[in-house]
């Protein structure tokens, strides 16, 4: 919906909105800019530092959620050729 709202509005990178989903599982398409790839790193990385923050008993017996968000990183960044420690990336929002 929102991809629709920007689109309306003429909003620039308006496909990075739907972008930031992708790959949303095994096999799925990258996103197809580096705004979008990096959109998309960024969620991922919110919802796996937000899910460990939560301790929440679901959250915890769904441990391939956490998979699935770190195998997201992980293409984006080795499919793209991009130089970004997953180190420094969890250090960076470790900070935040």
């Amino acid at each position: 919906m929102w991809e629709e709202y920007a689109r309306l509005s003429k909003e620039k990178d308006v496909e990075a909105i739907y972008e930031h989903y992708l790959p949303s599982f095994a096999g799925d398409r990258l996103p197809s800019s580096p705004i979008g790839d990096i959109v998309s790193i960024a969620d991922k990385m919110d919802t796996i530092v937000g899910g460990f923050e939560w301790s929440h008993p679901y959250w915890n017996s769904r441990s391939f959620w956490v998979e699935r968000q770190a195998l997201g990183i992980i293409r984006i960044i080795l499919e793209k050729n991009y130089s970004i420690s997953l180190r420094d990336l969890m250090k960076r929002v470790e900070g935040s």
